[in-house]
């Protein structure tokens, strides 16, 4: 749901016809130079910490998810900060997440 938001965000910030098409990759380098997350790295270690939980169920896994999750709640809640920043100085509503 947080790439999601990064992508409405990026959308209002430099339209959708530059946003269609890029990967999650490039949304969070757009999203790194937009300021809205503060380091590319780690949100390409959550991408991968999610893909592999698709078909990977065993324990050794399901620990290094928890501990990458942990990390997130951190990133996310700068992030929804981040978001509500610059929907206030910008004036722009910022679009539900669906």
């Amino acid at each position: 749901m947080a790439w999601k938001a990064l992508r409405k965000q990026v959308i209002l910030e430099i339209g959708e016809a530059s946003v269609d098409g890029l990967s999650r990759r490039d949304l969070f380098r757009r999203s790194l130079q937009q300021k809205l997350i503060s380091d590319f790295e780690l949100w390409v270690l959550f991408l991968e910490a999610r893909n592999s939980t698709s078909n990977n169920y065993d324990e050794t896994n399901a620990e290094k998810v928890y501990q990458v999750a942990l990390r997130f709640i951190l990133e996310a809640q700068a992030l929804l900060a981040n978001l509500k920043k610059d929907k206030d100085l910008n004036s722009k509503p910022l679009a539900e997440c669906s």
